[in-house]
C-alpha cells in the first residue's frame, strides 16, 4: 500500500481473526460496533494484505502463541 516492499528486506503480516479483532477493539479501546464497523471497511481486505507480505503471524491466540511464531522466523537470520 505504501510501498514498503521499496525500502524493507522482508514485510510480514500480523493478522488476528476478525472476531478477536472486534472483541479487543470493545475491551482495550471501548470502541463500539459502529465505530469497529467503520474502521474494519476502511481497511484492505486479509487477502491484500497477504498478497503483498512474506511471511504471516497468527495474532488470534495467546501471547505465547505469537512471540513463538515470531522467534521460528527470526531463528532464520540468526544463521546468516
Amino acid at each position: 500500500e505504501d510501498h514498503y516492499d521499496e525500502i524493507c528486506d522482508e514485510l510480514w503480516y500480523i493478522y488476528a481473526d476478525e472476531r478477536v479483532r472486534r472483541d479487543r477493539l470493545r475491551r482495550d479501546r471501548n470502541y463500539s460496533d459502529e465505530k469497529i464497523d467503520g474502521i474494519m471497511e476502511n481497511q484492505l481486505s486479509e487477502e491484500e494484505f497477504s498478497e503483498h507480505c512474506d511471511f504471516e503471524v497468527d495474532n488470534s491466540g495467546e501471547f505465547e502463541d505469537t512471540k513463538k511464531q515470531i522467534d521460528q522466523r527470526m531463528s532464520k537470520y540468526e544463521t546468516l
